[in-house]
């Protein structure tokens, strides 16, 4: 099946909406985020998306990657 390009009918906010919340969950689920953090990010995106932005754009605005502590404590103690 070919995905819809432009879409001719319907709401176009509710699908920028839709896609972004598509794209934070996705991203989110890639980053390593649980279930339950992937659907809050996706509800966020449903906010926060805009017309001036694409919904690749606002799901790397909102999911950050995790941070963690790999070499050991980053304090100034070195």
């Amino acid at each position: 099946m070919n995905p819809v390009r432009h879409v001719a009918f319907g709401n176009a906010t509710a699908i920028r909406a839709a896609q972004a919340g598509n794209a934070a969950y996705d991203r989110a689920i890639k980053l390593g985020y649980c279930r339950t953090s992937a659907l809050q990010f996706a509800r966020q995106a449903k906010r926060e998306a805009s017309e001036w932005e694409s919904p690749a754009h606002t799901a790397l605005r909102l999911v950050v990657p995790m941070r963690g502590t790999f070499a050991g404590s980053p304090g100034g103690a070195a």
